[in-house]
């Protein structure tokens, strides 16, 4: 479902709608706009958000070990409402049977690289911290194997195809409200 909304606003008026606890997955290729989404739905449905990044990294971009970070984001998802992002593989067959929405950040390729590109030359910039305090600078986004823009590259087709069977599944959809945004502007408040 996605021909319904255009701006931020039309997804908060179906979600409040619902009458539901909201428990929200989001999802999409690195660099759709995942958090930014979360944060916004966050403070206008007034729900608890974590990034699945922000329960995994710790510093120096070092993963938790497994048992730790299933542990944090059980943390949240027993509780009543709250919005996740991510695509982490391992942890989702724990948030989709809980969740009431799914939303599916489904954006071309060139539309989702080029914000990547935008948010890493930021960062990079800026030098603001992220996730366990990690940081991202242009020499790795620019010169090495864990460049982010290299990632992107090779899990956006994964994402595809992990999530148009899901999409597509009209088991999954009757118990849960699920949302294909396909451009930007649909995540966006019609105030920006």
């Amino acid at each position: 479902m996605s021909s319904t909304i255009s701006c931020l606003e039309d997804l908060i008026d179906l979600l409040q709608a619902e009458n539901t606890p909201v428990r929200i997955l989001i999802v999409g290729a690195t660099g759709s706009g995942k958090s930014t989404l979360g944060e916004l739905l966050s403070e206008n449905l007034e729900v608890l958000y974590r990034s699945l990044d922000e329960l995994h990294w710790n510093p120096n971009w070092d993963p938790k070990p497994e048992a730790e970070f299933i542990a944090n984001l059980q943390e949240v998802i027993d509780q009543d409402e709250w919005i996740v992002d991510g695509n982490y593989n391992q942890v989702q067959h724990l948030i989709i049977p809980k969740t009431t929405c799914i939303i599916w950040l489904n954006y071309s390729f060139w539309t989702t690289f080029r914000q990547l590109l935008k948010r890493t030359c930021h960062r990079s910039w800026t030098k603001g911290l992220l996730y366990g305090g990690n940081q991202e600078s242009f020499s790795k986004a620019f010169f090495t194997r864990d460049s982010i823009l290299l990632w992107l590259c090779t899990s956006y087709p994964k994402i595809q195809r992990r999530y148009r069977p899901l999409f597509a599944d009209p088991e999954l959809q009757s118990p849960k409200l699920m949302f294909e945004l396909n451009h930007p502007a649909q995540a966006r408040s019609r105030k920006s």
